[in-house]
């Protein structure tokens, strides 16, 4: 029950600080989101990391990126959090791999994008909420680790 009210807890400050981020803006309304995530080739540049213990705001500048080109996804996402195994040697998220069982769903102000992917060592499950002013939420939840949400600002790239 603790931990449940704490990780509402940390959404309700992450949805905080995400009302007053500034964003550089590549879409004028939600069919421009639509169109560059149905062809697939885009890149999430985080700028905030959320656990479920620990906020990180923009004032650390976390970097890393998760990059959708066609059916591949690359990331490379720093990670603070719970590893399930002990024998993690890299303490990031690394993924270089096909995307598996992609849905992507339009829900009027949002789009939401969900898919499997994996490393050679862990399976991941992927949700991305993209929102039409170009901001996201993704989560990544790792089959040896805890969950870790990211947010930033998506930008389209070429193919």
């Amino acid at each position: 029950m603790k931990k449940i009210v704490y990780k509402i807890f940390a959404c309700l400050i992450f949805m905080a600080f995400m009302s007053c981020s500034s964003t550089k803006n590549i879409a004028k309304d939600n069919s421009e989101i639509v169109k560059i995530v149905e062809n697939g080739y885009y890149k999430l540049d985080i700028d905030r990391i959320v656990t479920s213990s620990i906020l990180y705001t923009h004032k650390i500048r976390p970097e890393g990126f998760l990059k959708v080109y066609g059916d591949k996804v690359t990331a490379d996402l720093p990670f603070f959090g719970i590893a399930y195994t002990a024998n993690m040697q890299d303490s990031g998220i690394k993924i270089d791999s096909p995307i598996k069982d992609l849905k992507i769903k339009n829900k009027g102000n949002v789009l939401e994008v969900k898919f499997k992917t994996g490393s050679p060592k862990e399976n991941f499950d992927v949700f991305i909420s993209i929102y039409y002013d170009s901001t996201f939420m993704l989560i990544v939840h790792g089959s040896n680790r805890e969950s870790i949400s990211y947010t930033g600002v998506m930008e389209q790239i070429s193919n």
